[in-house]
């Protein structure tokens, strides 16, 4: 029997319950791999994902703002929270995040180059 608290189980439960496009039922899977210890480095950007895709869009912000501290090297959650707010008309907080994905290199995705052309950055 697999334990209930098992982090890893958690963990890969979450995941699959994002790719099934159930981000409600992700988030507690996730938290619950966060309380009991799990060692996946790309958790926090996980919990921002579904707490994004489920509508809190504060929420997500601040698991997104841990995973850009915890993932240094990942562009990943500068991208995610950067298009979210400024899809969001958050432009003010967008900007930090924008401005970094696109000095690590992003500043060609699509995603990206649409959020700088939503908020005014660059012009």
């Amino acid at each position: 029997a697999v334990a209930p608290d098992d982090p890893n189980l958690n963990y890969l439960v979450g995941l699959a319950k994002i790719f099934k496009e159930l981000p409600g039922d992700a988030v507690p899977h996730l938290q619950r791999a966060a309380e009991n210890g799990s060692r996946a480095v790309d958790l926090p950007l996980w919990l921002g994902i579904a707490t994004e895709r489920s509508g809190d869009i504060d929420g997500a912000l601040g698991h997104y703002a841990r995973a850009t501290r915890e993932m240094e090297g990942d562009l990943r959650p500068w991208v995610m929270c950067g298009v979210m707010l400024a899809t969001a008309g958050r432009c003010g907080e967008a900007r930090t995040y924008l401005v970094n994905a696109a000095r690590r290199g992003a500043h060609a995705e699509p995603a990206v180059v649409a959020a700088f052309k939503r908020c005014g950055i660059g012009r």
